[in-house]
């Protein structure tokens, strides 16, 4: 099959193109989660409606679309999406993930302490419901017992999430954002500022963006999306794990504030590490000789 599907694609009816196929897959997953939930109640249990919600969504909302868009448009569609070679250095990445823990548990607790104005009261309300809604199904989802429940677990919320998010986040939005400001900082930033908003937590905002801004700059400096996507994978993985583990007694652990510590060491060694291990991603990049420069396509 030669690609581009559609030929003299205009940057203007690209971006408005998959704004399309975004907002389509959107609703459509949307209508599709109603009328399973609709067919499957009573039926089956709440945690397989659920299950069917999650893959449904992140097929038809991110994994599709972004697929569909980089075929309709770009010449080489798997190194637009930057599935290039992922540099070794990008293992950097992975240990940043358990490094930054410490910084982003802080974060998780100056937001968790955020109060809003007494003539914003409703809608801090409302944003205290969408978090208990949403810890709420995480708990049904992630409190199993069975092997054969954490393998899908580990497939829906680390597999097609990391996928999925990844794609269409840091593979598609961030390089748009990156030449729309001219700056690559900005656009990570505001790259993660959507990939935080977009899941709708606002007691969670803080360290998802972090998560997010850690993702893109290993994205951008790696070439490679494969570094963010394993990035994104171990970071949901090590929660399904936990619950799991907990589940069948071998731990008891807090998974809400793991991490969470006052020691003042701890977090100056947590930023420390964290900052060393930046300057040495940024230095291995600077050496690196990669033909497929992502940006530029």
């Amino acid at each position: 099959m030669a690609f581009p599907l559609l030929n003299n694609v205009s940057k203007k009816t690209s971006i408005i193109l998959f704004f399309v196929l975004f907002v389509f897959g959107y609703i459509f997953s949307s209508l599709l989660a109603v009328l399973i939930t609709g067919m499957l109640s009573g039926y089956v249990s709440e945690l397989n409606i659920l299950r069917v919600v999650q893959i449904c969504g992140q097929l038809f909302m991110f994994i599709i679309p972004a697929l569909s868009y980089v075929s309709l448009v770009k010449k080489y569609p798997a190194k637009a999406l930057g599935f290039n070679r992922m540099p070794l250095y990008g293992c950097i990445g992975v240990l940043m993930i358990f490094f930054i823990v410490p910084i982003n548990d802080l974060l998780l607790k100056w937001n968790e302490s955020i109060t809003l104005p007494e003539s914003l009261r409703n809608v801090e309300y409302f944003f205290k419901e969408m978090q208990k809604v949403a810890e709420e199904t995480t708990d049904i989802m992630l409190n199993v017992d069975t092997i054969g429940g954490l393998i899908l677990n580990i497939i829906m919320v680390a597999v097609l999430a990391a996928v999925g998010e990844e794609l269409v986040f840091r593979s598609l939005i961030q390089p748009f954002m990156i030449r729309s400001f001219k700056n690559a900082h900005l656009g990570i930033f505001f790259t993660a500022v959507l990939f935080s908003a977009f899941h709708f937590e606002f007691y969670g905002f803080l360290p998802r963006l972090v998560l997010g801004m850690l993702l893109g700059y290993m994205f951008f400096y790696t070439r490679s999306i494969w570094t963010s996507i394993i990035m994104h994978f171990i970071n949901n993985a090590i929660i399904v794990v936990l619950y799991y583990i907990n589940n069948i007694g071998l731990t008891n652990i807090d998974v809400d504030t793991i991490g969470r510590t006052d020691n003042s060491f701890v977090l100056a060694g947590s930023l420390i590490l964290m900052i060393i291990s930046f300057i040495i991603t940024v230095n291995c990049y600077k050496k690196y000789d990669n033909e497929t420069v992502i940006y530029d396509r």
